[in-house]
């Protein structure tokens, strides 16, 4: 009975340190994007660019690969996004132009793509009431990546020049991957009519499952423009090295601690009710990145917008997770994520621009009002859709996907 006990959580433990390795990747690309443009002559609009590669791969691998999680091939996935992840690091690491690094960060976004719905799947599947909770611890240790990935990258730099880096991710998503055991019990796939076509429509169809790629869609926004943008921000306004690895830091810790909480949140209160406020209480705090001149200016904003960022994005992913029948659950994660990786993807390709030409001003009062927009379309669309006030027992588990011990 113990060692029963045991399994699922070793399961757990190697999805979300994966997921963990993955961010630390990203932050390292993410806080080093400055370095790579001056020691490469990369032009500006180009930092946008390496995003977008990224976030449209990442797209169409969630697009085409989370059905294939619900048919009962999570672990495949899983570990075929992880092999993807660490050749796009790989590469990313002795990348010399602009189309290498932007086709190296595109093969991690596939990686990442095929990897997240499968994770999101196995980790709800285990208990589908408590889906904002669990999501939110998920993403507590996920951004424990993305917390000490920017300092650790100056330092690593620092150390060993500007491959090293990138260098990091690869040997420990190997580890973290070596232990990944799930198995999705026959009953848990998809019945054989279904299994061909027609997931992502039947999703689609759903008017609750179109308000949370709406809440997707609103609270990625502003996250599409702040990656190829805040270190350049921080860079332009003067900030050291050491004051730009600690600022860009600072933004994940919310996370760490309590985005738990946020999905703890969204459960009792309800996913879309939830993801609303807490994005309407973000909106003019997006706004005053425009209006901060000083690297702690930035940091204070920052780590508030984080605060409520903790509760939208677990709720995001929950309100999906009730919206979505339990069979199709992968394919609506893996809509999910796609919409809102496309939203940031956008983001990031118009964000970079609008900064060169007319400044942060610019920039970020044009992302909140957009934010701002999208919500009140969110709350309007979650009402008509019956969603605002869930009924409790909404999603039920249907089948249990536990932890193989042998190998697949």
């Amino acid at each position: 009975m113990r060692s029963a006990r045991a399994r699922p959580d070793l399961t757990l433990v190697s999805i979300v340190c994966v997921s963990a390795c993955n961010m630390l990747g990203f932050a390292a690309v993410f806080a080093l994007l400055p370095k790579l443009q001056d020691k490469y002559g990369l032009p500006t609009w180009g930092l946008g660019l390496v995003t977008a590669a990224s976030v449209l791969c990442s797209v169409y691998a969630q697009l085409t690969f989370a059905r294939f999680a619900d048919r009962g091939h999570a672990q495949r996935i899983m570990r075929i996004g992880i092999a993807a992840m660490c050749a796009g690091f790989l590469w990313f690491s002795f990348a010399t132009e602009l189309w290498q690094f932007a086709l190296a960060r595109a093969v991690v976004g596939f990686g990442g793509g095929m990897f997240a719905p499968a994770a999101r799947r196995t980790v709800v599947a285990r208990d589908p009431n408590r889906a904002g909770e669990r999501l939110g611890m998920m993403v507590a240790v996920e951004v424990g990546g993305f917390v000490i990935g920017p300092p650790l990258a100056f330092a690593i730099y620092a150390a060993g020049g500007l491959r090293l880096p990138f260098l990091a991710p690869v040997v420990l998503l190997v580890l973290a991957g070596l232990s990944l055991r799930v198995r999705v019990r026959d009953q848990d796939q998809i019945e054989t009519a279904v299994r061909t076509k027609g997931e992502i429509r039947s999703v689609l169809a759903l008017p609750a499952a179109r308000a949370a790629l709406l809440i997707g869609a609103a609270a990625n926004l502003s996250i599409g423009a702040f990656e190829p943008v805040i270190a350049k921000q921080l860079t332009d306004i003067g900030a050291s090295d050491t004051a730009a690895g600690l600022t860009l830091a600072s933004f994940a810790l919310p996370y760490v601690f309590f985005a738990w909480y946020g999905g703890r949140v969204a459960d009792r209160f309800g996913a879309y009710r939830t993801a609303v406020i807490s994005m309407l209480c973000t909106v003019p705090f997006v706004a005053m990145f425009g209006l901060a001149e000083t690297a702690l200016a930035i940091a204070i904003v920052g780590v508030i917008r984080s605060c409520f960022d903790t509760i939208t994005t677990p709720s995001g992913s929950a309100a999906m997770a009730h919206a979505s029948p339990f069979k199709l659950l992968a394919t609506g994660q893996g809509l999910y994520g796609a919409n809102s990786s496309l939203m940031t993807g956008i983001a990031a390709l118009a964000g970079a621009p609008i900064y060169d030409v007319w400044g942060a001003k610019a920039l970020w009062f044009a992302s909140a009002g957009s934010m701002l927009v999208l919500t009140v379309a969110t709350g309007f669309l979650a009402m008509r859709a019956g969603a605002w006030n869930p009924k409790p027992g909404v999603v039920a588990p249907e089948t249990i996907i536990s932890a193989d011990p042998s190998p697949a």
